[in-house]
């Protein structure tokens, strides 16, 4: 890089030179317009490989995820859980659920509260009335009449002359636990109220402060006043269309109540959605489908990887050549003919239907994989286990923080910091040789361009 002193005696052999004659000043102009163009050649390369390592490391994650999902045997599962009534409930199980049958009935499906208002001309223009609604979630006992709130306060929301769609959006607008719409029959319009989770807990109450001074009657916005334990019409001036309520069933004669439907677990590793009432056999087996799908997913994460990694390093590719690429390919594609540590007659992956073809992707032959299965469970849990795990440890170097990726993507942004730092010089020169018509001009360009050229930079700085 030239420092100062090299400037001043770039400027002062100029100054004294400048009454020399014949010298041409086409001469640096030119080598200015080549170096220019080199340098933007390697900045382009430079930044197409940072972006290139970029793409690399990406892909390569998004393996070591799917390779680490398999970290242990619990994680390749080899059960599956089927319902014998889909209509009535469906079930999953994970690699800890024990095989067996389990006898569901269920007596109700847990749901919603629901509401709906009286009647009215006009959704828009008409107003119901002005005041404030507020709006508490929790649980009505019809047997007690009581309603206890839940832990959560009530939400208040102001009306002001509000109409049937804009009450309905202020209440949705409030995230309180409650949805409203607008719904049309022949009588008119109504605002129609549920609960947006079910469960017996999320039932609710809707309170009145009406402009008018009454709130419970049926005018004015206490029209929309619902209080479960008052009489219709006198506060209770909603109708209930859908009560409140958990799920109930039973499972082998053992009863149990959900607040949800969804991934309700009902033995080790096994959960089930509800979906009516109704009875059904839930079976957990062990079974070649789910291993096979598992396989299948380490399977595609590999080609995928080996793939971006042929389309980068192809020619024209961000890579094109790069060792480092070529080096993680070829370490990639010797693993599936590695042995691994398995059963004691099962070691390598064609042994469970995964081979190579010529292009080096991989395959997967069901047939083969479950018949290792129906012989060898265990087995092959542990060899495809393994071969994950040794995925895994294959790439983790090149991405940890000090990993291969990085390190040589740090490398290539160095020199493109020093390219662009040179490219600046040369705009520098070249815009003195713009305006260095006279000979002392070219004498001082052609000087500054024999110091750049010879240095390892350039700063009018430095």
């Amino acid at each position: 890089m030239l420092s100062n002193n090299s400037i001043y005696s770039a400027l002062s052999s100029s100054y004294s030179a400048k009454y020399a004659a014949g010298y041409s000043s086409s001469g640096p102009s030119d080598r200015i317009t080549l170096a220019s163009a080199q340098l933007a050649r390697q900045i382009t390369a430079d930044t197409v490989q940072i972006s290139g390592y970029g793409k690399l490391q990406a892909a390569v994650a998004v393996f070591q995820a799917t390779a680490k999902g398999f970290a242990t045997t619990d994680s390749v599962s080899s059960v599956q859980a089927t319902s014998s009534d889909a209509t009535v409930a469906s079930a999953s199980a994970v690699s800890t659920a024990s095989t067996g049958t389990y006898n569901l009935i269920i007596g109700q499906v847990a749901q919603v509260e629901a509401t709906v208002s009286g009647a009215f001309a006009d959704p828009d223009a008409a107003s119901v009335g002005s005041g404030t609604l507020s709006i508490q979630l929790g649980e009505y006992v019809s047997g007690t009449n009581t309603f206890t709130p839940g832990a959560s306060p009530p939400t208040a929301i102001n009306i002001t002359g509000g109409s049937l769609n804009s009450i309905a959006s202020a209440i949705n607008g409030a995230n309180a636990g409650v949805t409203a719409s607008v719904v049309q029959d022949g009588a008119g319009y109504h605002l129609a109220l549920s609960s947006t989770s079910t469960g017996v807990a999320n039932g609710f109450s809707l309170s009145v402060t009406d402009i008018d001074g009454n709130n419970t009657d049926m005018t004015g916005l206490s029209q929309l006043a619902f209080d479960p334990t008052a009489a219709i019409g006198a506060g209770k001036n909603l109708t209930q269309t859908q009560a409140a309520q958990d799920a109930a069933y039973t499972v082998n004669g053992i009863a149990g109540t959900s607040a949800t439907n969804s991934n309700i677990t009902i033995g080790p590793g096994l959960t089930v959605n509800l979906l009516t009432a109704g009875s059904t056999t839930v079976s957990v087996t062990e079974s070649a489908t789910a291993l096979t799908a598992a396989a299948q997913g380490l399977v595609d994460g590999y080609n995928t990887l080996v793939t971006a990694i042929k389309d980068l390093t192809a020619i024209g590719g961000d890579l094109a050549g790069d060792p480092l690429s070529a080096r993680l390919l070829s370490a990639l594609q010797q693993e599936p003919s590695t042995k691994h540590a398995g059963a004691a007659t099962l070691n390598y992956l064609y042994q469970a239907g995964i081979t190579a073809n010529t292009s080096g992707a991989l395959a997967l032959d069901s047939a083969t994989l479950t018949a290792a299965f129906n012989s060898d469970a265990a087995g092959v849990k542990a060899l495809v286990n393994n071969v994950a795990n040794s995925f895994d440890a294959l790439v983790d170097p090149y991405l940890n923080s000090g990993g291969a990726i990085s390190s040589v993507t740090r490398v290539v942004q160095r020199d493109l910091t020093y390219q662009e730092t040179r490219e600046v010089g040369l705009d520098a020169m070249s815009l003195l040789s713009s305006g260095a018509a006279s000979t002392y001009g070219a004498t001082l360009n052609q000087s500054l361009y024999d110091a750049w050229s010879s240095g390892s930079g350039f700063s009018l700085f430095a």
